[in-house]
């Protein structure tokens, strides 16, 4: 899976645990989008890496 799909997926995972109240202050919508997303890309990275066998995610 390329970075693009993987960014797409972080976002759609950030939108939807906004979504779900995981986040007490969603009026701050610019910081947690900063934050969340690339914690999100990173893991989503990682865990690709491993179903494909790629080890630590890198390309």
């Amino acid at each position: 899976m390329d970075a693009e799909k993987l960014f797409e997926h972080a976002v759609r995972l950030v939108e939807a645990n906004l979504n779900a109240g995981q986040f007490h202050n969603p009026a701050n919508l610019e910081t947690i989008i900063r934050d969340q997303v690339p914690i999100a890309f990173r893991a989503l990275e990682i865990a690709w890496a491993e179903v494909v066998g790629e080890g630590e995610g890198r390309h």
